[in-house]
């Protein structure tokens, strides 16, 4: 937990349900390419691991992109990859 949200009009959740068969790490880049300065990660299907290596990826890519990255409901996981919430 690290900073506060950024003043932004959107707010961007993950969930591979929702992607059309996108990836979640390839969804994230190309939103934060577009210029999205906040983006949820909402996973419910995947393993533990899965869910972890994703969100080491994303969280990178937030960094770089100097955006916020919020796990939903999976404190545990938000802290042990560093996520802002």
């Amino acid at each position: 937990m690290h900073r506060r949200l950024p003043d932004t009009d959107i707010y961007a959740i993950l969930s591979s349900a929702h992607s059309l068969g996108r990836g979640n790490i390839q969804t994230a880049q190309q939103l934060l390419e577009a210029g999205v300065k906040i983006i949820q990660y909402r996973e419910k299907d995947f393993t533990e691991r899965q869910k972890y290596d994703e969100c080491l990826a994303i969280r990178e890519l937030c960094l770089y992109h100097d955006a916020c990255f919020i796990v939903n409901d999976d404190a545990q996981l938000a802290l042990a990859v560093g996520a802002d919430g």
